[in-house]
């Protein structure tokens, strides 16, 4: 018998570590997982108490972030039917104008920049798509002009006073 008045092979016994499961795919964080233990021996929680606790925050966790994501999916959704109503790049050539603000985004930006907007879908907001969509008419444009190409570079004095040629 135990000090606590209670037999090795008690299941309400506390352990000494607390051998939690947790649902697959389920990280569990050490800092965490030490907070809590400390707070179960002092409630003098047993293994299967214990065990009870983990799996409310599991499934807590578990319904929060699908509601998170639920939501997510919502604006994303959201975000998508105001482009494909915007006057500008939605209605009637709404995929072609996708396709012209793609080619801006290749055009004009980099693969990192392609990769971020793809990892925070924010490719689907109006603004990024009107952006790149003028973008994508710009460099599709035969008169479109790089600014390497212009020629000399004039001084301010040559701007502002082009009749004064020095």
């Amino acid at each position: 018998q135990k000090a606590d008045g209670k037999k090795d092979g008690d299941t309400d016994a506390v352990p000494e570590t607390y051998d939690l499961k947790v649902p697959e795919g389920f990280v569990v964080d050490d800092a965490v997982m030490g907070e809590f233990t400390k707070l179960a021996k002092e409630a003098k929680l047993s293994q299967e108490q214990a065990q009870k606790f983990a799996d409310l925050h599991a499934k807590l966790v578990k319904e929060t972030s699908q509601k998170f994501v639920a939501q997510w999916e919502r604006t994303i959704e959201t975000w998508q039917a105001e482009a494909k109503a915007d006057p500008e790049i939605g209605g009637a050539g709404h995929e072609e104008k996708l396709a012209t603000a793609k080619y801006g985004l290749k055009k004009f930006g980099t693969p990192e920049l392609s990769q971020l907007m793809d990892d925070l879908y924010v490719g689907n907001h109006k603004e990024f798509i009107r952006l790149f969509y003028r973008l994508g008419k710009i460099a599709q444009d035969p008169k479109f002009v790089e600014a390497e190409s212009v020629g000399a570079v004039r001084s301010d004095a040559e701007v502002l006073y082009p009749e004064h040629k020095q």
